[in-house]
């Protein structure tokens, strides 16, 4: 697996909520691609991302 794919990997266990404002462009303002993928460890509990990524 390149670093690429566990890249995009991890982008696919988001909450579904957080991928949708992403999509709407909704996020919070700070709240980039680039900056998700540049995050070490996302938790995968949806309730952690949120507060974690600026949701909360």
């Amino acid at each position: 697996m390149t670093a690429l794919d566990q890249q995009l990997t991890r982008l696919s266990f988001l909450a579904p909520d957080i991928i949708s404002a992403i999509i709407d462009g909704s996020q919070p303002e700070n709240l980039t691609g680039r900056r998700i993928l540049r995050m070490g460890n996302i938790p995968l509990c949806w309730k952690a991302q949120r507060a974690m990524l600026g949701f909360s």
